[in-house]
């Protein structure tokens, strides 16, 4: 079984091109240390493009845009 620290460093390997505001860098953390299968450089895309569209997105807006691209929901 991966530990939580284990979780965090796969994460900060895969946001490595990144640099997300710090609100939504650690809810992305905590969310993939959750919810790894949902992770993964297309769903960093979806954040960084929800962040061009609106930069003033809340860390709840930018966690459910990873959901609805990885989920299908709309």
């Amino acid at each position: 079984m991966t530990t939580t620290t284990e979780l965090r460093i796969q994460y900060a390997y895969l946001s490595w091109n990144y640099d997300f505001p710090p609100e939504i860098e650690t809810a992305l953390e905590d969310d993939y240390v959750a919810n790894r299968h949902l992770y993964d450089e297309s769903a960093l895309k979806i954040v960084a493009i929800t962040l061009l569209i609106d930069p003033d997105a809340s860390p709840q807006n930018v966690l459910d845009a990873v959901r609805d691209y990885r989920l299908g929901c709309k």
